[in-house]
């Protein structure tokens, strides 16, 4: 086993065969309802979790989704300053 590794949490299956991801580790991964997860098996034979990243698009559909849901018209220049010269040119 390798050395390196630090244990996170323990975790139970419960008799569905569900485990619950502690909200500590999913704030920390940006886990959500919905968020993949690829299971691998190592070299080692350790059972490893994987996040799946959405891909740019999917984040951008997502954010698109969620303007619609809560009503917020500019939702992105809300969040991100793009600068005078950005804004100008998206006008053009």
């Amino acid at each position: 086993m390798d050395t390196n590794k630090h244990l996170i949490a323990v975790v139970t299956v419960s008799s569905k065969g569900q485990i619950t991801i502690p909200a500590s580790v999913r704030n920390e991964e940006g886990i959500t309802g919905g968020t993949k997860i690829n299971l691998y098996r190592n070299e080692d034979n350790e059972l490893v979790l994987h996040v799946k990243r959405p891909e740019p698009s999917t984040f951008w559909q997502q954010v698109l989704a969620a303007n619609k849901k809560f009503g917020k018209q500019d939702l992105v220049n809300d969040w991100i300053d793009f600068g005078e010269d950005v804004r100008a040119e998206k006008d053009i």
